[in-house]
Order: structure tokens, then C-alpha cells, then sequence
């Protein structure tokens, strides 16, 4: 049997639902396999520690989301199920739930605690990524998706996820039988200030067309939202684009299936 472990963050951003959880509030995962090297963590019960608030407030925190960045750099979006107990100290209430879900992530998703210039892609397919999301439910059961890659370009940081999972996107993900362009990826990049969003829009579309490069396929993003940094949607855009249908192409040059070869190819590109 895993000796339990535990694994400790700060919120980096105050619940959506709610609100109730407050910037900087530390909070402490307890589970078994939740080191980086395990891809199947198995989370029981989260601590979260408030200063100057009241056990009503762990009732209400039930089903809502806490989210933040754990100590060994990796990100955790958790949802506790129901209060194991409330222990008020003179200025910290400490309450300890059960966790219904939790998704442990290798990068911060957009809107986590910063704002971000977010683009819904078609035609996007990878068949591993360099990053990870680990998945664990309260039924014990745990799963995980290497979908994602980092990359440089245009001197800034971005990040591409595939959104469609191996078994409930199964038919989704089968591009050859597909008559029409196919919604399956995620690009986003942090909003920086005096970006503009024509410009980012441009950049958005080059690396799309190095993803056409790389995979001998049509690969545009169909819209843009750009998010705060709660994960507020405070505008976009959505353009009138022409792209091919999945089934057009692939078997492209670049591998996507080792690890880092896109990524390495999109930071080649960006070199040149």
C-alpha cells in the first residue's frame, strides 16, 4: 500500500462560483501516488485555511472549485465534495474536505490567475503531447492525458492543447471520416500590456499555418476570447475562415507522436 502524501499550494484564483476563496489562501492535498512521476494520483482530502472568515463559509465552498498553484510547479483544479470538519483558531479557520475531483496539470490553464488571448482551432490532432493533466475522483478511480505542448514564438510564451480525450472522442478523432473541419484544440498565450488584438490574431494565425506545415493538414482557429485573469470572458472575435475538412491530409513531416518534436519544430520555426 502508498504511503500517504501531501501536497501543498496557494489559491491563485478566487473561485468562479463563489469568490469565497481568497487569494493566497494555502490549502493542502493529502493522497497516495501524487508525486510528479506517478501519471495515476489518488487524492482523498484537501485542507484549505482562511484567515478571519467562519465555518459557514466551508459549507458554502462545498461543490465549488479551488484552484492554484501547487509547490512543485504544477497546477491543481480541485472540487471537494463535503466537510470532514472545521477547526476555528483565533485567526485561521482550517476545514478539510473530501474530494469529489481534482485535475493536476503541468501548466496553468488560461484565466488561472493571469489573462489570456484564447483561440478554439480545427483540424488540430496530436497524438502525445509534452504535458500532462492527471485526473482523480472521489470513486477512486484516476486517469491522465499528455495533450498539451509549450512553445516559443514571436518572443512569447504559448500553449497547445488537444481537446479531444482517446475514448469519449473516439469517433471525433478518427479525422479520415470526417466530411467537415473538426473543433479539437486550444491555443492560448498571457495578455500582455499594449498587445493588440490584430496583432495577436496574426501571430495566432502563423502558428496555425506552421501546424498546417507540420501535419500536411488544414489547420485554422476558428475564434478568439479573450479571458481575465478569473477566467472572465471580456471579449473576442470570430472571423469568416475557410478551412478544409480533417479527412484532407495528414501524415504530415513532423512527428507528433515523440515527445517534444512539435514543440521542438514550432521553436525552430520561431528561430528562423
Amino acid at each position: 500500500m502508498s504511503d500517504v502524501t501531501e501536497l501543498h499550494g496557494i489559491v491563485a484564483i478566487p473561485s468562479p462560483e463563489t469568490g469565497f476563496t481568497a487569494l493566497g489562501t494555502e490549502f493542502v492535498i493529502r493522497g497516495t501516488d501524487l508525486t510528479k512521476d506517478n501519471a495515476f494520483p489518488q487524492a482523498k482530502t484537501v485542507e484549505v485555511k482562511w484567515k478571519g472568515w467562519t465555518d459557514e463559509i466551508a459549507a458554502v465552498m462545498v461543490g465549488r472549485l479551488i484552484a492554484g498553484n501547487i509547490n512543485d510547479g504544477r497546477y491543481a483544479i480541485i472540487e471537494p465534495s463535503h466537510v470532514i470538519e472545521v477547526v476555528q483558531g483565533a485567526e485561521i479557520l482550517t476545514a478539510r474536505f473530501e474530494i469529489n475531483s481534482i485535475e493536476i496539470y503541468d501548466y496553468r490553464p488560461p484565466g488561472h490567475g493571469f489573462a489570456a488571448w484564447v483561440y478554439r482551432v480545427l483540424n488540430l490532432q496530436m497524438s502525445s503531447g509534452d504535458l500532462l493533466v492527471r485526473e482523480s475522483h472521489g470513486d477512486g478511480s484516476a486517469a491522465w492525458r499528455r495533450n498539451a505542448i509549450r512553445f516559443e514564438y514571436a518572443e512569447r510564451e504559448w500553449l497547445l492543447r488537444d481537446e479531444l480525450r482517446a475514448h469519449e472522442d473516439k469517433e471525433l478523432r478518427d479525422f479520415q471520416k470526417q466530411s467537415s473541419p473538426i473543433l479539437s484544440g486550444t491555443l492560448w498565450t498571457e495578455r500582455r500590456e499594449g498587445d493588440e488584438p490584430e496583432a495577436m490574431d496574426l501571430l495566432a494565425m502563423q502558428v496555425c499555418n506552421l501546424l498546417s506545415l507540420a501535419t500536411e493538414r488544414s489547420v485554422r482557429w476558428m475564434s478568439r476570447q479573450d479571458v481575465d485573469a478569473t477566467g472572465d470572458i471580456r471579449g473576442g472575435h470570430r472571423p469568416s475562415i475557410w478551412c478544409a475538412p480533417a479527412s484532407d491530409g495528414g501524415n504530415g513531416p513532423i512527428d507528433t507522436v515523440g515527445s517534444g518534436s512539435l514543440a521542438g519544430f514550432l521553436n525552430t520555426a520561431a528561430a528562423s
